[in-house]
């Protein structure tokens, strides 16, 4: 008999459980589009995300594609402020909400206004673009990156205009790997031969920014490379202690776990990385 009443019980419960749902959390977002004066996207502009409550800690931030695009998904309903600059073009700012029954803003086409070739006065803003096109670089500034004081050097890669970095860490430049790595303008074997090792364990705390030249100079185009990404440090800036990483890796065919360590530190000017596995 008892078992029978639980039976009921658990039957009346499953009932009520499939037939009424609890109801999903609304997934926020925000969605814009950076063109031009003529309409054209404006690329590789760079845009954040405030609270209306807050003018100095952005929410969300990052870099947009040659597309001019922008998407990201916001922690919470409410009121926001979106900030977009780009690297030929003065700031543009943007007010929207997210609620329970909006909870996706699209703000269309946000048109970047051009930047003044004669100005009556000198204007200074908070603001600066994380990507600066020179003439033969696109350069990162990671240290305008909020997340650059709590991420590895690998991560913030994954923003870098014309960098990609798939899940196992490997990198490509402008989709080849055809490519060197310079550090503060010099070539640097152990960049080059351990990139997803080191960068996966170097805070990029220490990085200034990131240069990416896809057009190098007469020597490297006679020793075919395709391309240079530079690293350059923050000055006075230095590992402290021991940085690395440690894994464990097995599949079906090897089902030992199989170990795997590296290892840096600095002394002085000098870097020390040990690998193992």
């Amino acid at each position: 008999m008892k078992k029978q009443t639980v039976a009921s019980i658990l039957f009346i419960l499953l009932f009520f459980l499939f037939n009424n749902p609890p109801a999903a959390a609304a997934d926020f977002k925000m969605t814009a589009a950076a063109v031009d004066t003529l309409g054209q996207p404006d690329v590789f502009v760079t845009w954040r995300v405030f609270s209306a409550a807050d003018s100095v800690r952005p929410v969300k931030g990052a870099v947009s594609g040659d597309d001019g695009l922008i998407s990201t998904p916001l922690p919470h309903r409410g009121d926001y402020r979106l900030v977009v600059v780009g690297m030929n073009s003065a700031v543009a700012e943007r007010q929207f909400s997210v609620s329970d029954e909006s909870p996706v803003a699209n703000l269309g086409a946000i048109v970047m206004p051009a930047v003044a070739t004669e100005l009556a006065e000198i204007t200074v803003t908070a603001q600066r673009p994380l990507v600066i096109k020179e003439i033969d670089r696109l350069s990162y500034d990671v240290l305008s990156d909020t997340e650059s004081q709590t991420a590895p050097l690998l991560d913030i890669l994954r923003k870098v205009p014309l960098v990609s970095v798939d899940a196992e860490g490997n990198i490509k430049v402008n989709g080849s790997d055809n490519f060197t790595i310079y550090k503060n303008g010099r070539p640097n074997n152990s960049f080059s031969k351990n990139a997803k090792d080191i960068f996966r364990a170097l805070p990029a705390s220490t990085i200034k920014k990131i240069e990416v030249i896809t057009d190098p100079g007469a020597r490297e185009d006679a020793e075919g490379v395709g391309a240079i990404l530079n690293i350059v440090t923050a000055s006075g800036t230095s590992l402290k202690g021991v940085t690395g990483s440690v894994g464990l890796y097995a599949d079906i065919n090897n089902p030992v776990p199989q170990a795997n360590a590296y290892l840096t530190t600095q002394i002085d000017k000098v870097t020390f990385s040990v690998m193992g596995s």
